[in-house]
């Protein structure tokens, strides 16, 4: 009998712990979840579309996203939030490049060290491109040539958070008619060069024409009428200025 009672009373036990860990797991999944917040505080934000300077700023970031700027004697910072002292520093936009090569091989004794290089070694190294150009403060880059879709899957890469980079948009590889062949053919050869047409990096994902001709224009009117030396800037060939 006494044996009997004791596992009785193990039994009610066990029964209680695990009501009481239920319970707590529903009381856990109530509360919402808190968002990571950063708050940069102590620079001088500039606001480059007006000029103006805010001296002993706060930057608040939630989740990876700006929530606010202004004043640190103006901005609440929550509790618990993690704060990071920037005084004596400035603060800028992310920069934009828009000419960008990450897998560039360039005439000489820097192009001939990569000869032979496979596509998995030429992503990597546009990775390592990547995420310095990330670290000098470039957000965003437009890439304007690239070897088989090599750019597609770096993007693709940083997208899912795997590799650390700047946002992509690109116009895919070259896929201009090969012009040595065009002129030895007579002009009439509309062989493209490697990375495929126009339509199939479209189904990649290609960052092309509206984007490519509101850079035309952009250019047209900030570089004094940029060309291809047929006196236009050609907004379909995944080359831009």
């Amino acid at each position: 009998m006494a044996d009997q009672h004791r596992r009785g009373q193990r039994v009610g036990v066990g029964k209680w712990i695990a009501a009481v860990v239920l319970a707590s797991s529903f009381a856990a999944a109530a509360q919402p979840v808190q968002p990571h917040v950063t708050a940069l505080v102590g620079a001088t934000v500039v606001d480059v579309d007006s000029g103006r300077e805010t001296p002993d700023a706060a930057v608040l970031i939630e989740d990876g996203r700006i929530v606010r700027i202004g004043p640190r004697a103006t901005v609440a910072v929550p509790p618990g939030a993690r704060i990071r002292s920037m005084t004596g520093k400035w603060l800028i936009p992310g920069l934009m490049n828009m000419h960008v090569h990450l897998g560039l091989k360039l005439p000489g004794a820097a192009g001939a060290a990569l000869v032979g290089e496979t596509d998995p070694q030429e992503v990597l190294r546009m990775a390592g491109n990547a995420r310095r150009s990330l670290l000098s403060g470039v957000t965003t880059v437009r890439l304007v040539g690239e070897d088989h879709g090599n750019d597609f899957a770096l993007r693709a890469e940083i997208d899912r958070g795997e590799v650390i980079g700047p946002r992509i948009k690109t116009a895919g590889g070259d896929h201009r008619p090969d012009r040595r062949a065009w002129l030895a053919r007579g002009g009439r050869s509309l062989r493209a060069r490697p990375g495929g047409s126009r339509a199939d990096q479209a189904g990649r994902g290609l960052d092309q024409d509206r984007d490519l001709r509101r850079h035309r224009r952009q250019s047209r009117r900030h570089l004094g009428g940029a060309h291809d030396g047929r006196g236009a800037v050609d907004a379909d060939r995944g080359h831009p200025p």
